[in-house]
């Protein structure tokens, strides 16, 4: 469980702290920045999994004349405290971007480290290893292997999803060819991971077209059709005047109805892993409620 964010010099964040809930709502005004803050979180996990590296000159602070940029997470795993930080510095002449330090802790007790041009690995409480190494990327992937907790922070972070539906239907692929075992970011693969989810799942997605029907006026099914080029496209259906029938893309639904449709599958799959890490076989359920539109309005609900 995410227990801690800090941000200091990224976009609008000047040592910015913030202490999430499980359950999260944010509300404010546009360029307050609530889509910069689950950007952030979006940035350290592109960082962790060894991406290049989204810290670029343009998400510093423009305000602020400061080469050193510094992101902070904590979490609590497996009953322990995680910490991590990463400071990015731009040099002064170039702008280049460079890791100034990486470093893992758990419980206090350092894990890995990266400071002063050296990797330390720390496979046990005992024993350092430094290595000469000079980066733009994370390093702390390489240490996965010499240290679990180190991978399970990995593997906490690559689970972390920050969900954007997006506003431009245009973006969106109807398409459904191929399953998609991931969602990416803003769901602009919808149809083909939920392609995914009702070959591997077919019972939860009906109690999720049940929920869904109880709060989208009209809505029956979603179902794939094949065009006559052959590509196969996910379609809403919904009842019309005189009862006939009428389908719909879902780039073609309007945002409020795409905010009701993608939440419900996102908890089916979030809960499976939960249930999955518990080893426990039930299931959480996600029922939706109707609720009045919010403007400017973000969501955050963790999981383990």
């Amino acid at each position: 469980m995410l227990t801690r964010i800090h941000i200091d010099n990224f976009r609008c964040f000047v040592n910015f702290d913030y202490r999430p809930d499980r359950k999260q709502l944010l509300l404010g005004p546009n360029g307050s920045g609530k889509s910069s803050l689950l950007g952030a979180i979006h940035y350290v996990k592109q960082f962790v999994k060894g991406d290049e590296n989204p810290f670029t000159q343009s998400t510093r602070t423009r305000w602020l004349d400061q080469p050193l940029q510094v992101l902070e997470l904590e979490a609590l795993l497996d009953g322990q405290k995680y910490e991590y930080r990463v400071e990015i510095r731009f040099a002064p002449e170039t702008k280049q971007q460079s890791v100034n330090l990486e470093r893992l802790t758990v419980s206090g007790t350092p894990m890995f480290e990266l400071a002063n041009g050296a990797i330390r690995f720390s496979p046990n409480s005992d024993e350092t290893i430094a290595v000469p190494f000079r980066t733009t990327k994370s390093a702390l992937h390489l240490s996965q292997l010499s240290n679990l907790k180190v991978h399970r922070f990995v593997e906490w972070v690559e689970s972390l999803h920050c969900f954007r539906i997006d506003a431009y239907p245009s973006a969106m692929d109807e398409s459904a060819d191929k399953e998609e075992q991931e969602p990416d970011d803003e769901l602009e693969n919808f149809a083909g991971w939920y392609r995914h989810l009702v070959q591997e799942y077919p019972d939860d997605n009906v109690r999720f077209v049940n929920s869904i029907r109880e709060v989208l006026s009209g809505f029956q099914t979603l179902r794939f059709a094949s065009d006559e080029d052959g590509t196969r496209r996910l379609w809403a259906d919904f009842t019309a005047p005189r009862k006939k029938k009428a389908s719909y893309g879902i780039s073609e639904l309007s945002e409020g109805q795409r905010c009701l449709l993608y939440p419900t599958p996102i908890c089916v799959q979030l809960g499976r892993r939960i249930s999955q890490r518990l080893g426990k076989g039930a299931l959480p359920y996600c029922k939706l409620d109707p609720i009045p539109s919010l403007p400017n309005l973000t969501s955050i609900a963790q999981s383990c």
